[in-house]
């Protein structure tokens, strides 16, 4: 789908802020399954949640976290 709204509008009204916390660490764990963070997974991840009112510092720890857990990690964000 090229349009994230009626996706993430759907997040918004079901999930509190602890709940879309959750999505993006699950979604940093779906984008470091492979070992490597590719540059659209990293940008689809950030506009997704802007869109669902996770901050920046909540995003951030969620990728490094995902990274942790992945021993040879490649990739960064443009968050970094």
């Amino acid at each position: 789908a090229i349009d994230l709204y009626a996706f993430t509008s759907v997040l918004n009204r079901h999930l509190d802020e602890a709940g879309r916390i959750e999505f993006i660490r699950l979604l940093w764990e779906l984008c470091y399954a492979d070992g490597e963070l590719h540059e659209l997974e990293d940008n689809t991840l950030w506009r997704v949640a802007e869109l669902i009112g996770v901050e920046r510092r909540d995003r951030i720890l969620a990728r490094q976290e995902a990274a942790k857990r992945v021993p040879g990690a490649t990739g960064s964000s443009s968050d970094e």
